[in-house]
Formats: structure tokens, C-alpha cells, sequence
């Protein structure tokens, strides 16, 4: 079975251009903009979009006549886990409220338009077969 799809390291490959931009800011005079936490709300999204690659994946196997259906679910996945990893966080405590979320925000917006690119790009060969 293969494990990546062609998807996995485009994801791979992004993330890790986010961390080096994340790491670059973090050390340069816009420190201030950034919360501690946005190391763990990278670390959530990339293992987030681990599972919506897998999930795509197994939908491309076994049911692609209702892949579209796991596209718009991966974005509501996306929507609900990122909601409720954000109010577990606050309710757990933790300092800078306001920076965080417009952290953790920020970084899912970067990643939802990350995910529609690709996720466009992969459909218009699909378009074109059927």
C-alpha cells in the first residue's frame, strides 16, 4: 500500500517553509508578533493535514465518485478541530490570549489556502479524465 500520496510531500515541503519563515520572524524585531505557542499550532496543522492526505487518499481508492464529498469534509474537519483545539488550549490557560488566537487564526488561513490550491490542482486532472 503506499503510504504518501503525491499530496504528503508538498505538505511536508510546506510546512517546513512555514517553520523557516516562522523561525526567521521569531528571531528578527517582529518577535513581539508572535506567540510561544505557534510551534504546537504548527506541529496541529501539519498533523492535520497528515490526515486529510490520508483520508483524500482513501477516498481516491475506494470512492471516487463521491471524492468531492471528502474535499468539502476535509475543510469542515479542518474548521471543527482547529475550533476545538483552540477552546482546549484556552481552557487549559494560557498567557497572551489574543496574540494566540490571532496566531493560531493566521496559520489556518495559510494552511486552508494551501490546501485549496492543491486540492484545485489535483482536481483538474480528475476533471478532464471523466
Amino acid at each position: 500500500m503506499k503510504l504518501f500520496s503525491r499530496l504528503t510531500p508538498i505538505h511536508i515541503l510546506f510546512t517546513s517553509l512555514l517553520g523557516i519563515m516562522v523561525y526567521f520572524i521569531k528571531v528578527s524585531d517582529f518577535n513581539e508578533y508572535l506567540h510561544s505557542g505557534l510551534w504546537g499550532a504548527l506541529v496541529f496543522y501539519f498533523v492535520q493535514g497528515l490526515m486529510i492526505n490520508l483520508s483524500i487518499d482513501w477516498a481516491k481508492k475506494n470512492s471516487t465518485d463521491k471524492l468531492h464529498l471528502f474535499l468539502l469534509g476535509s475543510v469542515a474537519f479542518r474548521l471543527l478541530t482547529s475550533i476545538f483545539a483552540c477552546i482546549f488550549v484556552l481552557l487549559i490557560g494560557i498567557d497572551e490570549v489574543q496574540l494566540f488566537i490571532i496566531n493560531f487564526f493566521a496559520v489556518y488561513l495559510v494552511y486552508l489556502v494551501f490546501e485549496m490550491t492543491s486540492l484545485v490542482a489535483n482536481l483538474r486532472p480528475n476533471l478532464n479524465s471523466q
